[in-house]
């Protein structure tokens, strides 16, 4: 049964050069069966006409606002919507991305219907022909994020896996969670904004509800190129510089015990990171990490081999333990652990196993 109580809901889409594609995202946005909502439309400085066709749908709707301020990247036009929005609940759209027309009256009626504090839902990638192509499913259920351990398990084993997206868009946020703790965008982040985001998100909010529903629409763009070792180096430092620019208001909200397994968190995004990597390119990467707590993290993990039992990625805890030692050992130049690698080297050949550095993170 749909909810009756028709709260208001802010609709934030950034937007810079997209001409090819923002009328489908708004169009979408106007053909919503949920009436009560608004959207917040920030030009980040386009010089195409994007601003031009943004200004059709604010003629035509007054549920439709846009600003437009100079190119900041998306962290800043977000930051500038979260400002000045008066709904209840939020979301995002990414502007070349559209939605399903039942969506908004969907997870509003799923965050009353649950009384969560988050809502996330699944998506379908649309190829350049406009077809829907079925994604990685997300988790699905209620989730109680309400005590210290709960939270860092659903940080840790939920939201560090992908679990249920990094992204800010496919999720309604509660507004006033976002504004009583000054939650925002890191503008000095380039890539994991958004992981950032919805971190600091989790650490405020007491509940998720991940529905089932394929309701967001991502656009897999033709001009994507495929990610070269330097990218991923990139990606790797910006995802740890999340944690990172966190970290303080992490061990600020959880008690010593879990504060203490911050390192937990790191390690578990670093291999998500370097998730299909050969574990030589690993190394290569974590040796190029411009981090100076990223041996600190891998020392307190090796020493805590025991912990992997309860944190692994895929429950795989010897193995994600001889990843971590084995960087160590060949970042520090180790001789302990080159003895252990030379003896567990002679036991894979005489098994007829790969040796780890043939090993696939």
């Amino acid at each position: 049964m749909m909810i009756q109580k028709y709260k208001k809901v802010s609709v934030i889409v950034p937007a810079y050069n997209i001409s090819g594609y923002i009328e489908e995202c708004l169009e979408s946005l106007l053909q919503q069966t949920y009436s009560n909502f608004e959207v917040i439309i920030i030009d980040d400085g386009s010089t195409d006409d994007t601003w031009d066709k943004i200004q059709y749908y604010v003629g035509i709707d007054n549920r439709f606002k846009a600003y437009k301020q100079k190119n900041q990247g998306a962290s800043v036009a977000r930051n500038y919507a979260l400002d000045i929005i008066s709904g209840e609940y939020c979301m995002f759209v990414d502007s070349d991305d559209f939605i399903e027309k039942d969506t908004i009256a969907k997870i509003v009626d799923s965050i009353e219907t649950s009384n969560a504090e988050w809502v996330n839902y699944q998506f379908n990638r649309i190829d350049i022909n406009n077809n829907r192509i079925p994604s990685k499913d997300y988790a699905e259920g209620f989730k109680d994020i309400s005590d210290d351990e709960k939270k860092f398990l659903f940080i840790r084993d939920v939201l560090a896996e992908y679990l249920v997206g990094y992204e800010v868009w496919g999720k309604l946020y509660k507004t006033e969670i976002i504004s009583k703790n000054k939650i925002r965008f890191d503008k000095s982040i380039k890539i994991g904004e958004d992981l950032a985001f919805n971190m600091t998100y989790a650490l405020y909010a007491n509940s998720i509800k991940c529905i089932d529903d394929k309701l967001y629409c991502y656009r897999m763009r033709s001009d994507s190129v495929m990610a070269t070792n330097d990218d991923i180096l990139i990606q790797v430092e910006e995802r740890l510089k999340v944690l990172e620019n966190i970290r303080k208001e992490y061990k600020n909200e959880f008690n010593e015990y879990f504060s203490e397994r911050f390192y937990q968190i790191y390690l578990k995004l670093f291999f998500y990171s370097c998730s299909g990597m050969m574990v030589e390119e690993c190394v290569d990467i974590a040796g190029k990490i411009n981090d100076k707590n990223f041996l600190a993290y891998c020392k307190m993990a090796v020493n805590n081999k025991k912990n992997f039992y309860k944190y692994s990625i895929y429950e795989l805890p010897v193995i994600y333990w001889k990843y971590v030692y084995y960087i160590q050992t060949r970042l520090n130049n180790d001789i302990k652990g080159k003895i252990y690698f030379a003896l567990y080297d002679i036991y894979c050949k005489i098994r007829g196993m790969k040796t780890i550095d043939k090993w696939i993170i």
